[in-house]
């Protein structure tokens, strides 16, 4: 007897459900709403009517072009609304977006370009220069485009563009299970992969994220998730479209600039990773600001450890913190505001519409309180890696459970406790430590402001736990304080997990997601090593 509701409608499981007509829906609901308001561009505002005809603009050039469904369209930018026109452009003929990292130099850009299979590259006016420099290696580029009303010799004006092109909807047939984005992970443990979405796994991520943090047309949101990121379309852009409300797009980090942009424009919900936090919080001036209008702060991208939760608290009382655990590929667990203050490193349960198990790395799940790789099953996770199946089936436990190769447990209560990325643990004379246990003591101590703990080569014990510590402004790191820090560690830990090793360093290397690069971090370390980690 078959399990199968019988139907004649020929549907898919989304029913079609992509992420523009997500955005038509609120067009037709709130057409003159401002929908960004982009803030490194002199504060431009855009309309949900003016981004829905400007994406259709965008989309009937690049038909014009001779784009059609599966090509790759990349961009190179700074942070600008022009971004987002590109999303819902692509949606719209079923072209596939790729973002490159703003931060990148020209060849690691171009190592990007080319495995993507990229077609149309889309920049801003800074990097053209860079763009030009690695113009001759760009395997599959036929169009140039720049962002602006200038051209630039051999490639497009963007607005010239626009301009000549209708602004009524594309005739394309897009459906749920097209392909619609890729996005490159950080690289952290190596060389970026991208990772593909369709339709239906992305806004099966964003509507997690809408369930969980209960966005609504009221939501004014602003954060600094990049949007060549996958945090930035899905964390604090799409989702807010979806449900109709206005999304700041600023520029680098400023503490001021922001806390003047909270209480002017009554800003309710934040997403950022842990170090903005903590860069606004400590901001000297911080308390002659309004803050009370923010009601929300979604939290992820790195370890958000005990002290940053209890300052966040502290200076943004009225918001609900909401701890995730989340990658490019997935989406974990999610912790309430109650769970993020009083529940000790957890990181939550397992999201709507997702299911989190521990397991061992032959497959079998572990019980509560047993360490092993955190596995996902569910609407969030991702289509797979491009061109690297090898990749895709072993990031996939038992065919089905997604691991990113993190470390944790879970709790008798279902709560998820993540230590650390399997290459981040440390082995030191045969005993394993985690970094974020000891990164979670150090900065409660009143002088430092960031610190993260890697491993170093050890001639006895293989690998020496090293402090790499931020102080507080008007601090100095001297082998006095250095040694006050071991103490301090002595007294909460056990003895192998202590540093042995505290270097005092003028900033932590960052990728641009915002995570803490601890491959990076490490290589001056190892570089005359044979063996690595």
């Amino acid at each position: 007897m078959s399990t199968k509701i019988p139907t004649t409608l020929g549907v898919t499981g989304m029913r079609y459900l992509t992420h523009h007509m997500t955005l038509r829906t609120r067009v037709l609901n709130f057409p003159k709403k401002v929908a960004l308001v982009d803030m490194p561009h002199g504060y431009k505002k855009e309309t949900y009517e003016e981004l829905w005809l400007r994406s259709n603009r965008l989309a009937n050039a690049l038909t014009v072009l001779g784009i059609k469904k599966g090509d790759k369209v990349a961009y190179w930018s700074e942070e600008c609304a022009e971004i987002v026109e590109i999303w819902y452009a692509t949606s719209k003929i079923g072209a596939v977006w790729t973002g490159v990292n703003a931060r990148y130099k020209g060849r690691e850009a171009e190592y990007v370009i080319n495995h993507s299979d990229a077609v149309v590259m889309i920049i801003s006016p800074e990097y053209v220069d860079q763009i030009k420099s690695i113009q001759a290696n760009l395997e599959n580029i036929k169009h140039y485009i720049v962002l602006g009303e200038r051209a630039v010799a051999g490639m497009r004006s963007y607005e010239a563009l626009l301009a000549k092109t209708s602004d009524k909807d594309p005739e394309v047939e897009v459906k749920d299970n097209d392909w619609d984005s890729l996005t490159y992970t950080s690289g952290t443990t190596g060389v970026p992969s991208g990772s593909m979405r369709s339709h239906t796994s992305g806004l099966g991520w964003e509507f997690t994220l809408c369930l969980s943090c209960g966005f609504a047309p009221d939501t004014r949101m602003l954060s600094w998730y990049p949007n060549y990121h996958w945090g930035g379309p899905a964390v604090c852009t799409r989702p807010i479209l979806m449900m109709g409300g206005t999304r700041w797009i600023p520029g680098a980090p400023n503490a001021k600039e922001a806390l003047e942009v909270i209480q002017s424009e009554k800003i309710n919900f934040l997403a950022t990773v842990p170090s903005i936090a903590v860069m606004l919080c400590t901001y000297p001036d911080i308390d002659k600001y309004d803050t009370s209008s923010v009601k929300g702060w979604f939290m992820s991208g790195s370890a958000f450890l005990t002290p940053h939760r209890e300052l966040v608290a502290k200076h943004f009382p009225h918001a609900q913190i909401r701890e995730v655990y989340s990658c490019t590929e997935a989406f974990f667990t999610c912790a309430t505001h109650e769970e993020t203050l009083k529940i000790e490193r957890a990181s939550g349960k397992a999201a709507p519409g997702n299911e989190v198990k521990i397991f061992d790395r032959e497959g079998n799940e572990l019980s509560p309180g047993e360490w092993g790789l955190i596995c996902v099953r569910g609407m969030s996770v991702h289509d797979g890696y491009y061109k690297n199946m090898e990749k895709t089936k072993d990031s996939l436990l038992n065919g089905e459970w997604f691991t990113a190769e993190d470390i944790g447990f879970k709790d008798e209560d279902n709560n998820v406790y993540v230590s650390d990325r399997a290459k981040d643990i440390i082995n030191t004379g045969g005993e394993l430590v985690y970094p974020v246990e000891v990164e979670n003591v150090l900065l409660t101590y009143p002088k430092v402001a960031e610190c993260a703990v890697i491993g170093i080569p050890d001639p006895i014990y293989n690998e020496k736990v090293t402090a790499c510590v931020v102080l507080k402004l008007g601090e100095k790191g001297t082998q006095v304080l250095a040694n006050e820090l071991k103490e301090f560690c002595r007294a909460r830990m056990a003895s192998f997990k202590i540093p042995r090793r505290v270097d005092f360093i003028g900033e932590i290397p960052k990728v641009g997601s915002g995570k803490i690069d601890k491959k990076r971090l490490r290589e001056p370390y190892w570089e005359k090593e044979k063996f690595k980690v």
